[in-house]
């Protein structure tokens, strides 16, 4: 849970970053805010994807090929 709020967290700093930016009429503003939410997004997407990555070599065989055909590499 603890991970769930802090995503959302995140998540909340990249959208306050990106409402600024419709108010604001500054390039370099703008420029470093996109460039801020970008990083967090970035970020977050490894963590996720290293996460599942994790779980998937830890899960039995059914759980792997379910995974890849979710994924469609089967």
């Amino acid at each position: 849970m603890n991970d769930l709020l802090h995503d959302i967290e995140e998540l909340n700093k990249v959208k306050k970053r990106l409402d600024m930016t419709s108010i604001t009429t500054d390039p370099k503003f703008i420029d470093q805010a996109i460039q801020e939410a970008l990083l967090i997004i970035r970020k977050k997407l490894a963590e996720k994807i290293r996460m599942v990555d994790n779980f998937e070599k830890q899960a039995p065989q059914d759980i792997q090929d379910l995974c890849n055909y979710i994924r469609g590499v089967r």
